[in-house]
């Protein structure tokens, strides 16, 4: 083997072996090379454009735990072709690097899931000296699950101060909560928590949750239009009548099914009454084409689909059989469960929450959430 370029400079190690179909055998025998500078502090690797795979990870992460004295490593592995497992094997030594302060990382054009990502988060995270971490993990398929673990991970690491995540080209969804960042505006309205976000494509969101069980009351949304007036469209909850429409609602609703929203902390929780039917004629599917709930009956008297927008924003699929239903006194409950990421968002906004209310806000107090 001959390097195209290769450097040593008293403990600090510079090689760059770019484009040269460098396989896992190859890496092996570089590794056994590396066992003779185990002194290094600074150790930056050029592999990309290559054909590593996992076993060749697996080798370069063992090495580098072996050089104890490293505190600054870079790690240039875009467009070879290491999968979760491989992944998993390098995030691991890493995070053992007692020294490492300083990390490099380019993974980008790879074969990373979401599993890869949210054991790479886990692994970086669990470092105890870890300090300044650049990731660089485009053109991958993450997804939105596998992005919101990993960042969620290095969020609650204790020793990172300085990081920079580039996780474009992951198939995070066009509707993600990570492609549109909004501005969010806290305030205490009605005795209730009132979050009013405002998004780059200028879309409105408005919540509402209850001050002593932070439970989501209210969501409304409003987007912009070029061809008619944008109206306030709701997802959990129900619109406010004036009178006039509560007497016209009074006789529209003696027979016409009405839907609403209203969600438990496990699972998004769908009603519709007046459902005149018994209970065996209802049928709850999945479409997994369209992504939504399809009810139906045998009897074909009723049909509705039903759209689960918390599901698209994070990038999740509805899954077939995860939906359940029971019916009591002409009401159907549709529920579906919600996916972990959900409710470890909503875990982490409750907490936000209880922090807020050790304050004692009041009547038109302004707060900050974090988004």
């Amino acid at each position: 083997m001959s390097w195209r370029k290769f450097y040593i400079i008293s403990k600090f190690f510079i090689l760059i072996y770019s484009q040269n179909n460098i396989d896992d055998q190859g890496i092996q025998i570089l590794c056994s090379y590396l066992e003779k500078y185990l002194i290094l502090t600074s150790f930056t690797l050029y592999l990309d454009e290559n054909k590593i795979k996992d076993q060749g990870s697996n080798y370069l992460g063992k090495a580098l735990l072996e050089c104890k004295s490293l505190k600054r490593i870079s790690l240039q592995l875009f467009e070879n072709s290491i999968y979760d497992e491989g992944i998993l094997s390098l995030a691991y030594n890493l995070s053992l690097c007692s020294n490492l302060i300083d990390l490099n990382l380019n993974l980008s054009s790879n074969f990373i899931n979401s599993e890869g990502a949210k054991g790479l988060g886990k692994a970086l995270s669990s470092s105890q000296s870890l300090t300044y971490l650049k990731l660089y993990l485009s053109l991958n398929n993450i997804g939105a699950d596998g992005s919101f673990y990993l960042c969620s991970s290095l969020q609650n690491s204790k020793s990172l101060k300085f990081l920079i995540i580039d996780l474009s080209a992951n198939e995070l969804g066009s509707e993600g909560a990570e492609h549109q960042k909004p501005t969010v505006t806290c305030l205490i309205i009605g005795g209730k928590r009132c979050l009013q976000y405002t998004f780059p494509d200028k879309t409105e969101m408005v919540e509402e949750y209850d001050m002593k069980s932070h439970e989501l009351l209210m969501r409304k949304i409003k987007k912009v239009s070029n061809f008619k007036e944008a109206k306030w469209e709701y997802e959990i909850g129900e619109a406010p009548l004036n009178p006039n429409q509560q007497e016209q609602l009074l006789k529209a609703t003696s027979a016409n099914p009405i839907f609403l929203r209203k969600d438990t902390d496990r699972d998004f929780q769908f009603r519709i009454r007046n459902l005149p039917y018994p209970e065996e004629v209802y049928q709850i599917e999945v479409d997994e084409e369209k992504q939504q709930l399809v009810v139906r009956t045998t009897n074909k008297k009723y049909f509705k689909r039903i759209d689960v927008p918390d599901m698209a924003r994070y990038n999740l699929k509805l899954e077939k059989g995860k939906p359940t239903f029971s019916y009591k006194n002409s009401t159907l409950l549709i529920s579906y469960p919600k996916p972990d990421p959900i409710l470890l968002r909503e875990s982490e906004r409750r907490k936000q929450f209880e922090k807020l209310n050790a304050k004692k806000p009041r009547e038109g107090d302004i707060e900050f959430v974090e988004n």
